[in-house]
């Protein structure tokens, strides 16, 4: 049996879910509906889920090559009309800065998430234990709701790990 709590009822629920599922699927284990049908019963208390770090700025390089070359070229066509070899050095030059702002634009936040919880075990006919757990998950543009489902996933994975 797993019990979660540290959040809202949704939250609680949809995370014993996906903890009780994984167990089943990477251990065998059967569910128990109470506590005590239960051979193992996993008490989650999730302490937080918090923004960790938030780095700088990154530029996709392959991308940024590509769009100041487009502006480039895209320049030196439109300048060369408007004034022959002048108006085409302009035209790149102007192309090129265009192309580097595009993908200066474009570029997303570095953005680690982690999870903090006291996970307790107890099991039948042994004491409980009770263990901290912290993991995070970093990745371009995350959003709190993606973080959340990584990181749910990511400690059940473990936990599924740690009952072998």
């Amino acid at each position: 049996m797993v019990r979660v709590s540290g959040g809202d009822e949704n939250f609680c629920d949809d995370f014993a879910s996906l903890v009780t599922s994984t167990l089943q699927s990477r251990l065998g284990t059967r569910p128990a509906y109470s506590a005590d049908d239960a051979d193992v019963v996993v008490d989650i208390d999730v302490k937080d889920i918090y923004l960790a770090a938030s780095d700088g700025v990154r530029l996709n390089a392959s991308q940024t090559l590509a769009n100041t070359a487009v502006g480039t070229s895209l320049g030196l066509v439109v300048g060369s009309l408007a004034g022959r070899r002048t108006g085409a050095l302009i035209g790149a030059g102007v192309g090129a800065a265009l192309g580097l702002t595009v993908s200066a634009a474009d570029a997303q936040r570095v953005e680690t998430w982690a999870i903090s919880a006291d996970i307790c075990f107890d099991r039948l006919d042994e004491e409980p234990v009770t263990q901290q757990y912290s993991a995070s998950v970093t990745d371009t543009g995350m959003s709190r709701e993606d973080a959340v489902m990584a990181l749910e996933d990511m400690l059940s994975q473990d936990l599924a790990a740690a009952m072998r």
